[in-house]
Formats: C-alpha cells, sequence, structure tokens
C-alpha cells in the first residue's frame, strides 16, 4: 500500500523521519508519556484520601481518630504523630494526601503501561 493510500504521509509511512516530538519522530527517545492519566490518578488518590480523613475526623471520636489517622498514612504519620487538634489533621491532609497521590500515580504508571496495546 502507497502512502497516500493510507492517508499517511510518506515521512511517518517510511518509519517516522520526522522531528522529535512530532507524531512520525523515529524512535522511543523522542516520545514522551502523556501526563493526562498519571495527573488524574494522583488527584483522584489525593482526593479519595482527603474524604477519607474529613470522615475520620467527623465522625469518629477524638480518642480513636488520631490512630486511625496514623494507620491510614503510614508511614508519612510517623512526621506528624505527636501533633494535636487541627495541626494533626493539617499535616494528614498535606502530607498523607501527598503520599497517597504518589502512590496511585505510581500505580496508574505501573498498570497503565503493563495493559497498553504493543506498538505494531
Amino acid at each position: 500500500m502507497s502512502p497516500a493510500e493510507t492517508g499517511k504521509s510518506a515521512g511517518s509511512a517510511a518509519g517516522g523521519t520526522g522531528s522529535p516530538g512530532t507524531p512520525g519522530a523515529s524512535g522511543g527517545a523522542g516520545r514522551r508519556r502523556a501526563p493526562g492519566p498519571i495527573a488524574i490518578a494522583a488527584a483522584g488518590s489525593f482526593l479519595l484520601h482527603a474524604l477519607a480523613v474529613l470522615w475520620v475526623w467527623h465522625f469518629w471520636g477524638s480518642f480513636g481518630r488520631g490512630g486511625v489517622l496514623a494507620w491510614i498514612d503510614f508511614p508519612s504519620s510517623l512526621a506528624y504523630l505527636r501533633l494535636r487538634g487541627g495541626a494533626k489533621l493539617a499535616f494528614s491532609l498535606a502530607i498523607g494526601g501527598l503520599q497517597w497521590a504518589v502512590l496511585g500515580a505510581g500505580l496508574s504508571l505501573l498498570f497503565g503501561s503493563s495493559a497498553r496495546r504493543p506498538v505494531d
């Protein structure tokens, strides 16, 4: 099939002789992974963590919620374990949220690359 029949340019049909960063670029060195799915997974993980922490903070009594927050955010909770009250909530939302955002982005990166169809 000629490039005119497939609707592709001669450069992309010949294996990609375009400049790096263009759709017809050759090799994998010029390609970048789209940050969209990874960023969405990180933001979703951060928001789910925030919802869980706020739910625990609101509905659990003052006796048990500190321990629950420590386990939700372990091991990053070791950094703010001695704090009390609103400071503990703020650090749990920030540091624990960052921990879960990194974990969500990493899992998205790991499973996203394994679930992709092979390039022909």
